[in-house]
């Protein structure tokens, strides 16, 4: 195992980056339509696409999917941290967080939460929990209340249907 960055160049400890794997045991490629095999490594590693970090303790932090990160405020976001942030909030039943544009050039965070009807949470209140769980840059700017989050047929949150419910929600 080893952390890099996108040029596959290894990050020491404490660094975000993609996690790769190497072995005997981790496949080779995929099959493409005409039954070809399609390379899945580079340089005899495997991109997972998972974004981890590596701790002193040569433990593995996972912070999310590749794909899902954006940069807000300068900082790099991982959507997975903000939102087991989220789930440590009394009644966040679910949640999940994307970027919108905000005012100017930059992305703004959009958390979606799903909570009982019963229980009435403002804005300030979540932002007054996640306060003792995230640094400022790293709080959403926005909330947008779901009763369920959209998903597609794997299971997977549909991020851009957050940002089409919120900018509808504004209208």
């Amino acid at each position: 195992l080893k952390v890099c960055n996108s040029a596959g160049e290894e990050l020491p400890e404490g660094e975000p980056g993609e996690l790769r794997v190497a072995g005997p045991m981790v496949f080779s490629g995929y099959l493409d339509s005409a039954g070809a095999i399609v390379p899945a490594l580079q340089d005899g590693w495997l991109a997972s696409g998972r974004a981890v970090v590596r701790g002193r303790d040569g433990q593995y932090l996972h912070r999310g999917e590749i794909g899902d990160a954006f940069v807000s405020e300068g900082m790099r976001i991982f959507p997975a941290q903000i939102e087991a942030a989220l789930l440590c909030c009394e009644g966040v039943l679910d949640c999940a967080v994307t970027s919108i544009s905000g005012p100017g050039q930059g992305l703004d965070i959009l958390a979606a939460i799903v909570m009982p009807e019963s229980l009435h949470c403002d804005d300030d209140a979540l932002r007054q929990a996640l306060a003792r769980h995230l640094p400022p840059g790293k709080r959403p700017a926005h909330f947008l209340r779901l009763r369920v989050l959209p998903r597609d047929v794997w299971g997977a949150v549909r991020r851009d249907a957050l940002v089409q419910a919120f900018v509808q929600a504004r209208a």
